[in-house]
């Protein structure tokens, strides 16, 4: 999964960041060392959030903390809350996040 946007303080940068985590309410991404650095509080406006081939929204998201991984990682990990996703792009998450969790389940049983 990730997600594609410009990048908030160079706008003829666009981004395509690694989705780590995701939940109803936010998400984390991978910043790789090589890209210049966000600041916490940073609205990121016209989010494409691509989750799998069938599940793929248009949100803002909001930077709430920047973590270090580790020093192998060559990046941070960006803690992101969802916002203005819209009700059609929440139910699309919902049913991602239910699959993966069943997937999980069936995998942990094997």
């Amino acid at each position: 999964p990730v997600v594609r946007l410009r990048h908030p303080m160079i706008p003829d940068m666009q981004l395509s960041l690694r989705v780590l985590d995701v939940s109803i309410g936010g998400c984390a991404l991978f910043l790789p060392d090589d890209v210049p650095p966000l600041d916490p509080g940073v609205l990121m406006n016209g989010v494409q959030l691509e989750l799998d081939a069938d599940t793929r929204l248009l949100c803002s998201l909001r930077l709430q903390h920047v973590t270090s991984i580790n020093p192998d990682s060559h990046g941070v990990r960006l803690g992101c809350e969802m916002l203005n996703a819209g009700s059609e792009g929440l139910r699309g998450l919902q049913r991602y996040i239910d699959q993966t969790q069943k997937r999980r389940k069936l995998m942990a049983l094997e």
